[in-house]
């Protein structure tokens, strides 16, 4: 600035000189020239003020870089703006941008994810939980959707040696499971529901059963140790007792905000 302010004040001296007329126009154009020439050259050789970079000044007292790094500091919500702003105003372009740039550099993408495993891990951790009932019902909106093709492949699984094995294993474990539990234990359990509530009704919501959706029920889970004494049965929608799944009738009705009866 203080360079700046000299050379002004030197053409500042010129003009006056030219207009008394002290010298000629060649002489007046060679001082120009010269106090020009100064100018150019002093600010030429300026450097960043940052210490220790010597890069040439380009703007407030600061080189490119740091003069590009302090702006991105001071302006970093209306940058903010601007990116959004350009990807939502470019969206197709920029999808179709980033699938040919992953095709042409798929080791990029490997490499990178190796690189950061654990935060990826982290990542999806974190958004499992935030989002448990968004994915559950994105999960059973598919299911739905692609029921057949589940049938289908479990079908097939079913016919391989690990299929085979799980049946095997799920029928052993259902029988052990209903070792001492007798047809009169059963309908001893269908009779006094009825007689509870006048139709057969489920235990977990207590609407009425109807299109053979009727369950057996037990309040303390096999297994949890519950029993297949008539105590520890009941009948309940097949939804209602698979919703339940391995909680106890207490844990169910405090999941659901009622009190068990």
């Amino acid at each position: 600035m203080k360079a700046y302010n000299k050379i002004m004040h030197r053409l500042n001296t010129l003009k006056i000189k030219l207009h008394r007329r002290r010298f000629s126009v060649i002489h007046l154009a060679r001082e120009v020239y010269a106090v020009c020439g100064a100018f150019l050259l002093e600010n030429n050789m300026r450097t960043c003020e940052i210490k220790g970079c010597n890069n040439k000044h380009y703007a407030k007292g600061l080189c490119n870089k740091h003069w590009r790094k302090q702006y991105r500091q001071d302006n970093k919500e209306k940058i903010k703006k601007q990116k959004k702003q350009y990807c939502q105003d470019n969206k197709e372009h920029l999808a179709k941008y980033k699938k040919q740039w992953q095709q042409e550099n798929p080791e990029y993408n490997k490499q990178y994810y190796q690189d950061h495993k654990e935060y990826f891990t982290e990542k999806v951790k974190q958004y499992q939980q935030d989002n448990k009932e968004k994915i559950a019902n994105r999960e059973k909106q598919y299911y739905l959707t692609h029921k057949e093709h589940f049938a289908e492949y479990f079908k097939q699984w079913t016919q391989t040696p690990a299929g085979k094995a799980s049946m095997k294993a799920n029928d052993h474990n259902r029988r052990t499971l209903t070792k001492g539990l007798t047809k009169a234990i059963v309908q001893c359990a269908y009779k006094d529901n009825i007689k509870k509530y006048g139709v057969l009704t489920c235990c977990l919501c207590f609407k009425p059963i109807i299109n053979n959706d009727d369950s057996l029920e037990h309040a303390t889970p096999l297994i949890r140790q519950g029993t297949n004494d008539y105590n520890n049965l009941g009948i309940a929608h097949k939804s209602c007792n698979s919703q339940k799944h391995t909680m106890t009738k207490e844990e169910w009705f405090v999941k659901q905000g009622v009190l068990g009866i």
